[in-house]
């Protein structure tokens, strides 16, 4: 059953697949093996880990091995809440109940950067 044009097309996709899946799979274990010091120990990486075994996924993505967080150098700049998880700064701008006046060209300016 089935034209021979649906056949190809099926050959095809399942080729296109195959090669895509390869060159994940491929991209995953250059990526594995530029960080195999996050996860030393670990017997396979890709493998589901247990805890999502029996989970109905809905989507392509899939859960694999969580590694030790990274840490940030200290000569790069962090925001308030890393430390704390409390964003001080973003509460003290929301805290800020003033209302901006625009001139007559600010508001036009507006205007024409909106359409």
């Amino acid at each position: 059953g089935g034209s021979p044009m649906v056949v190809d097309d099926k050959k095809a996709k399942a080729k296109a697949k195959a090669k895509e899946k390869k060159e994940f799979e491929a991209w995953c274990k250059d990526v594995l093996d530029k960080s195999s010091h996050l996860v030393e120990g670990v017997k396979d990486p890709l493998k589901m880990p247990p805890e999502f075994r029996n989970y109905d996924f809905t989507g392509s993505l899939r859960p694999a091995v969580v590694t030790k967080q990274a840490t940030v150098p200290d000569h790069i700049p962090k925001p308030d809440y890393a430390e704390t998880s409390v964003p001080v700064s973003e509460q003290a701008a929301r805290g800020n109940h003033m209302v901006d006046v625009h001139t007559g060209d600010e508001v036009e300016g507006m205007r024409l950067a909106g359409r």
